[in-house]
């Protein structure tokens, strides 16, 4: 799908109705979309329709919007790719995280077992994890798994699970170092991002205290694209066709796959 091309069409489209008019919106909000008729859409080619609805308030398209998810009735577990209960292995936090998802948090110490504990929890039918790009390539040319990686690896083929990733480019929830490898912020010009509403200070404070949630590499850096479609490749070559694998998230250039840079009001892109 052509995005300017259907945002033109768009626009145009709308301008038409409006002739007339003197008042004109550039959106539609909240609204209850009930039994309402959206016709048969564009027609997308090899990519998922990412849909017309803005998530979040206040551009929110539907009432208290959040996602929406249906189950259908079972006696059986019916697997499916991406769908079935996901446990968490780690995700905004990496490691530290662990030891506040065991049943016993005394247990959070011995990082083995906590994962072991996970990794076997009987509804979870498959796994998850979101290291960062500093953990599985530390230096140019090949990926290093760490040591808990492989474990849970190790722990899914033995309890016949599967796994889901992301590859983490930003990660203000990491406290101990940056997500991106020494070798690429060497290279890469950086760019601090600004808190530009101040009335958002005390729900912004985790990440205004980590010095590591302030930047955002500069995405066009011709080092950075190089570092990037190395790391793609080597992920190819480890993944593509991998039993272990149930699915991999694509990851936007710096930030989590949710587009996570709030709450800083300017990006690293120069248009």
């Amino acid at each position: 799908m052509l995005r300017r091309d259907f945002f033109k069409g768009s626009a145009a489209m709308a301008g038409a109705l409006t002739i007339g008019n003197n008042r004109t919106q550039a959106m539609v909000r909240a609204h209850n979309w009930g039994k309402y008729d959206f016709g048969s859409g564009p027609v997308v080619h090899d990519r998922l329709n990412q849909g017309p609805f803005p998530q979040y308030p206040p551009d929110a398209a539907i009432p208290e919007d959040e996602v929406v998810m249906a189950t259908t009735p079972s006696d059986e577990v019916v697997p499916n790719y991406g769908k079935g209960l996901i446990t968490y292995i780690t995700a905004d936090m990496g490691k530290d995280e662990i030891k506040n998802e065991v049943k016993d948090g005394s247990k959070g110490d011995n990082l083995s077992r906590a994962i072991e504990e996970l990794v076997q929890f009987p509804l979870g039918q498959q796994l998850y994890i979101r290291p960062t790009w500093r953990e599985v390539q530390p230096r140019p040319g090949r990926l290093e798994m760490p040591e808990y990686l492989k474990l849970v690896f190790d722990l899914a083929k033995r309890n016949n699970k599967r796994i889901g990733l992301r590859i983490q480019m930003s990660a203000p929830d990491y406290w101990n170092a940056p997500a991106l490898p020494d070798f690429v912020l060497e290279r890469v010009p950086k760019v601090d991002l600004i808190l530009a509403d101040q009335k958002e200070q005390a729900a912004a404070a985790r990440f205004l205290k980590n010095p590591y949630s302030r930047y955002q590499p500069r995405f066009d850096d011709p080092f950075f694209q190089q570092s990037f479609r190395e790391l793609v490749g080597l992920l190819a070559a480890e993944f593509n066709g991998n039993p272990a694998i149930e699915f991999i998230d694509t990851f936007m250039y710096g930030f989590w796959g949710e587009g996570h840079t709030w709450p800083f009001s300017n990006t690293p892109f120069p248009d």
